[in-house]
């Protein structure tokens, strides 16, 4: 005949009239499952990683309020400079690690992967201010963002997390105007973008992080539409005073 299959590494030897294989060995251990769609990678961090993701995102806050402030024409962009070189570099740095603590898993890599495209953003920010460079290629680079910002946002609705589904088309929102301001040169939108950064700034990243940062964070249609109607009267009033005050508080800038 054709004689009896090899025994089982590191197993006993099986005579052949007792051989029979009619129900395979399950693994020792069976792959866990991925968590669902628009969850980034969030059901596999540990809770010091989770934290330090949090602590990015609140200090995403400040920047963007620094950066608000800069386009509603109370800080020079050297000045706002440092913030952003710092925060960029965070944003790089947190994800890389990251990546090489995920395992492989695919969610984790692409919820780390996203935190490179507002990283990159806010670096060459402060490089652009430092060195005096011209803003369109951050413009250009800022419709990439809010594409995938607002693909983030859409998937966040369908896996039913509507507040942050709200978050990343409200950030997809900003860089498209981003994108308009620099990438074609439409300096009109200067002060309602600066509105919408600072205001963004608050409710979308220093305020979330925050209650993350304390398990306070509630999913709901209730609070994402309630932070959408509420930013949404900030920026008008933001937009409508900035001016007047700047002027009022800084006379020598007006």
């Amino acid at each position: 005949g054709g004689g009896s299959p090899p025994p089982p590494p590191g197993g006993p030897v099986i005579p052949p009239a007792q051989f029979a294989p009619p129900h395979p060995r399950p693994p020792p251990t069976a792959p866990p499952r991925p968590p669902p769609p628009g969850g980034g990678g969030a059901a596999t961090l540990s809770k010091g990683e989770k934290s330090m993701s949090n602590i990015g995102l609140f200090y995403v806050g400040a920047v963007l309020i620094v950066n608000g402030v800069m386009l509603l024409g109370w800080l020079t962009p050297r000045a706002a400079a440092p913030l952003n070189l710092f925060v960029g570099a965070m944003q790089v740095i947190t994800p890389t690690y990251l990546v090489m603590t995920s395992g492989g898993d695919p969610q984790a890599i692409l919820g780390a992967s996203a935190l490179y495209l507002f990283g990159f953003t806010y670096l060459w920010v402060g490089i652009n201010a430092l060195a005096d460079l011209p803003g369109h290629g951050l413009g250009w680079f800022s419709l990439f963002v809010a594409v995938f910002a607002a693909g983030h946002g859409i998937d966040s609705l369908r896996a039913d997390a509507p507040v942050f589904g709200v978050i990343w088309l409200s950030w997809a929102v900003l860089w498209t105007l981003f994108f308009l301001l620099l990438g074609l040169d439409r300096t009109g939108l200067g002060p309602i973008t600066g509105a919408l950064a600072a205001v963004e700034g608050v409710l979308t990243a220093a305020l979330p992080a925050w209650l993350l940062l304390h398990d306070g964070i509630e999913e709901s249609w209730a609070v994402a539409l309630g932070g959408l109607v509420g930013g949404t009267v900030l920026v008008a009033l933001v937009r409508r005073w900035s001016a007047p005050l700047r002027a009022r508080l800084v006379p020598a800038a007006a």
